[in-house]
């Protein structure tokens, strides 16, 4: 857990019915560093010099395809995400630097290239078959959060006693529910709830791409979870326990401890930050062991994701809200984003 700028914490469980674990979760700070090969201070070779933390990385995925798919597809989701941001994109972004559309189809084409990546991986060897996961990533500058998502894992924003849900589920019960074809204390119980339409692999062609952006106050928690949750546990027990629960392990623990009490038929992650004000920027260096990231792939760059352009960015108030999207698409012939309405709160 960070003791700086931000306050996080992470965990997962496997739940009480499930014989392994599909879910992974990463939380990371982003910084600046350089590999020290040789020299004559007093410091190991190899070693890294990293400067204090600009940004920070949240995901979670659920994995799906049984128990060696599910946790494959779900961790190679992860480790080419981060790979991906660390090797190939411009990931420092400063709020005035002015490429923040660039940065947004970055993500989105990172997303896209891992579920193309997924999809050739789960072709290549029989018992992957068919594996998926999903994915959501918070990426935040702050007082800046992105999010990019696929599935039905779940980000909320915690504000004066408030919670809101920044993500939409990508399951076909919520889809019925924004056709209004179902009523809401019906779409939780309905067995599509279970069944996603957009995630990356699960012998799909294509994925969507769903970027959100919220502006964040000191005194905001953010939460990130997967659905063992919210299966569960309801948006009005979850407020509580973040209204009660000051420590974000504590209230990681809390949430999981409530979704296996309430019978745990699913693993369940969680992530719960808590936002403060950041302080200024160390500057001194620290150093770190060097370790080196072997690459998910051989090539990051042989997904060629550049012609796709299936995103949705949401713009989200400082006040609380989930922003209403119109339906999504499930014809692909129709190579047009879905269109999003931004709302003020």
């Amino acid at each position: 857990m960070n003791q700086d700028s931000m306050f996080y914490a992470g965990r997962t469980d496997c739940g009480l019915k499930r014989a392994t674990n599909q879910d992974h979760y990463l939380i990371a700070d982003l910084s600046r560093s350089l590999r020290v090969e040789s020299t004559s201070m007093n410091l190991d070779t190899p070693s890294r010099l990293c400067g204090g933390p600009l940004c920070q990385l949240f995901l979670v995925a659920d994995g799906m395809g049984g128990h060696q798919a599910g946790n494959r597809a779900s961790e190679l989701a992860i480790n080419y995400f981060v790979a991906s941001l660390l090797n190939s994109v411009r990931w420092i972004l400063q709020p005035d630097s002015g490429s923040e559309q660039r940065f947004l189809s970055d993500l989105k084409d990172i997303l896209i290239s891992a579920h193309q990546a997924i999809v050739a991986d789960s072709n290549s060897q029989p018992r992957y078959k068919g594996m998926g996961t999903t994915l959501t990533a918070a990426y935040l500058v702050w007082p800046t959060m992105w999010i990019v998502h696929a599935g039905d894992t779940r980000c909320y924003l915690y504000r004066n006693q408030e919670l809101r849900q920044l993500t939409r589920d990508h399951t076909m019960a919520n889809q019925l529910l924004e056709q209004g074809a179902i009523a809401p204390e019906e779409a939780s119980k309905s067995h599509w709830a279970n069944i996603l339409w957009n995630a990356l692999g699960a012998g799909a062609k294509e994925v969507i791409a769903d970027i959100y952006k919220a502006d964040l106050i000191a005194g905001d928690r953010i939460l990130l979870c997967s659905d063992g949750l919210n299966k569960h546990v309801d948006d009005k027990t979850i407020c509580m326990v973040l209204q009660e629960t000051c420590d974000a392990d504590e209230a990681c623990k809390r949430l999981i401890d409530l979704a296996n009490e309430s019978g745990g038929t699913d693993n369940t992650t969680t992530i719960v930050i808590n936002c403060v004000s950041p302080p200024q920027r160390r500057l001194l260096a620290t150093v770190t062991p060097t370790v080196e990231i072997e690459p998910v792939m051989e090539d990051l760059d042989r997904f060629d994701s550049r012609s796709s352009d299936q995103s949705t960015v949401d713009s989200v108030d400082p006040s609380l809200g989930k922003q209403p999207t119109e339906s999504p698409r499930k014809n692909d012939d129709d190579d047009q984003p879905s269109e999003v309405d931004t709302i003020d709160f």
